[in-house]
């Protein structure tokens, strides 16, 4: 470590300054002001690693409160790319710029006030993701959320408003909540009410829930009951699971236990993956092994790709589907 003190005459008095310079500790460089008026702190942080997301800070301690200027700037894993926060007497108020190519969340505020945290949230996916809109309200009363989702593709996916309202469960328990789906068209999703219950697991392990969907119809889809436990893998390798299904009525989806694993590829490739599927009754759907590998076309052309599956038997011996490209000849006139 390199110090440098030096002293400044001030109204013939002599005050120290000392100037501090660390190689390894991601204060690089800082400055404090001690005055009768408060505490002033210039910190300047620049890390050469990726772990650190604080790549440039301003801390400013006062008697009317501390004021922070953080910028983080990630390439990678992070996030935050751009962040401002406010600490004040009358409350933290943190601004939260995100833009992310995975994450969800593209623009988020969040104010932190003595009243309770109030969070802003904007969600915009362009791709599979269905939350469009959201706003999340932390009070001393409890955490509520408002999700909108809006889907303008009918023909892949006809849910056109969900609307839902969580409660955050203090501690990992996740939240509890109730969301309301109108469907336009009840033969490809009647699913018009959900309810779950989540637990988040420490560290990688995902979460743990349990979720009851109550259907109109229930001859289109009987899953009344699923519980599930998931384990985030790392890096790119997805997760890996575990889900149990209950169902009413045993002639439409008899899979009551399933397990996979899936490994997402780079880019639009989506994920391949392996999953096992024990059915009670082997006479409607013996598909007991399957792996695929499925590209995502882009808009909505869906996702085009290879599957495999192993049947225990033999009347259903399709073992290999495949989308064969068609192949279109010029027109040649016979000579």
């Amino acid at each position: 470590m390199l110090a440098l003190t030096a002293c400044i005459r001030i109204n013939d008095r002599i005050r120290p300054f000392r100037y501090q310079h660390n190689v390894e500790d991601d204060d690089n460089w800082k400055k404090t002001f001690h005055t009768k008026y408060g505490d002033f702190e210039l910190d300047f942080e620049y890390n050469d690693y990726e772990e650190d997301d604080d790549n440039w800070k301003k801390t400013f301690h006062t008697k009317y409160g501390d004021f922070e200027l953080d910028f983080e700037l990630n390439d990678e894993e992070d996030d935050d790319n751009w962040k401002k926060t406010f600490h004040t007497k009358y409350g933290d108020f943190e601004l939260d710029f995100e833009l992310n190519d995975e994450d969800e969340d593209n623009w988020q505020k969040i104010f932190h006030t003595k009243y309770g945290d109030f969070e802003l949230d904007f969600d915009y996916n362009e791709d599979e993701d269905e939350d469009n809109w959201q706003k999340i309200f932390h009070t001393k009363y409890g955490d509520f959320e408002l999700d909108f989702d809006y889907n303008e593709d009918k023909s892949v996916d006809d849910d056109n408003l969900k609307i839902g309202l969580y409660y955050k469960l203090p501690g990992s328990w996740g939240k509890i909540g109730f969301s309301y789906e109108l469907n336009e068209e009840e033969y490809d999703d009647d699913d018009n009410l959900k309810l779950g219950l989540y637990y988040k697991l420490p560290g990688s392990w995902g979460k743990v829930g349990l979720s009851y969907e109550r259907n109109e119809e229930e001859e289109l889809d009987d899953d009344n009951l699923k519980l599930g436990i998931y384990y985030h893998l790392p890096i790119s390798l997805g997760k890996i699971g575990i889900s149990y299904e209950l169902n009413e009525e045993e002639y439409d989806n008899d899979d009551n236990l399933k397990l996979g694993l899936y490994y997402k590829l780079p880019g639009s490739w989506g994920k391949i993956g392996l999953s096992y599927e024990r059915n009670e009754e082997e006479e409607y759907d013996d598909d007991n092994l399957k792996i695929g590998a499925y590209y995502h076309l882009p808009k909505s052309w869906g996702k085009i790709g290879i599957s495999y599956e192993r049947n225990d038997y033999e009347y259903d011996d399709d073992n290999l589907m495949e989308r064969k490209p068609w192949i279109i000849r010029p027109y040649q006139p016979k000579m």
